[in-house]
């Protein structure tokens, strides 16, 4: 990496992707963040009634764990930067989707192992979010991050300015999705949302935490929507 990289790179401004959940509406950043593969949960466990199992009960926390499994896969699988790589953004948000994979999930059995959907493709304490709502319903979800704990160790010059570490979410696998190229955005696990009932403001939410940052908000959201 040369001073060349950095100064040609250039933050975007990209259009959120959406998915609805009991009568709410959902909005967060797409691919190559991981935020899609809460919003594929949550078309999951619409499915279920969550009331009827019980809070954290053997049989929710069963449950969860196994939505959370399928929805690992398929972001290992497809999620990536998508100026390098075809995310099917349209398939892992349709409710349709969701239902096939519903078909994978027994409330009385785990899946020995949870594989990525088959279908055509074309060719920690490190991370902070703040959630903001003013008294006018403006809402802003904001996740930052350096990466890992110990973040790159490159500090530019004398301003005591950390580098992020992102990049080692680039992989070396040629099938992986979120493979090294030049050029290329990392795959992301900052997930943050916001969510509207009846096109109004209702939460503004996000997590630090790594990979655990997309499973842990659906949680908290079936806790507050059921």
């Amino acid at each position: 990496m040369g001073a060349e990289d950095l100064a040609e790179y250039q933050a975007k401004w990209v259009t959120p992707i959406s998915t609805t959940y009991r009568g709410y509406t959902f909005y967060t950043q797409p691919p190559s963040s991981s935020a899609i593969a809460a919003l594929e949960q949550l078309n999951m466990l619409e499915g279920y009634d969550l009331k009827a199992l019980g809070h954290n009960t053997p049989e929710y926390l069963h449950l969860v764990g196994e939505v959370i499994r399928l929805a690992i896969a398929d972001r290992n699988r497809y999620v990536g930067d998508p100026d390098f790589v075809k995310v099917p953004v349209e398939k892992l948000l349709s409710k349709s989707y969701a239902t096939e994979r519903r078909k994978l999930i027994y409330l009385d059995s785990t899946m020995p192992i949870a594989t990525a959907g088959d279908f055509e493709q074309p060719g920690e304490n490190h991370t902070t979010h703040l959630s903001v709502v003013d008294e006018e319903g403006n809402m802003v979800a904001l996740t930052q991050t350096l990466g890992d704990i110990f973040v790159s160790g490159v500090v530019t010059a004398d301003t005591g300015v950390l580098f992020s570490d992102e990049m080692r979410h680039l992989h070396l696998d040629p099938k992986d999705a979120s493979r090294l190229e030049p050029g290329k955005r990392s795959r992301s696990n900052q997930s943050p949302i916001i969510v509207l009932k009846d096109g109004k403001p209702f939460m503004a939410i996000g997590t630090p935490g790594s990979n655990g940052i997309w499973q842990r908000l659906v949680q908290v959201i079936a806790n507050i929507i059921g």
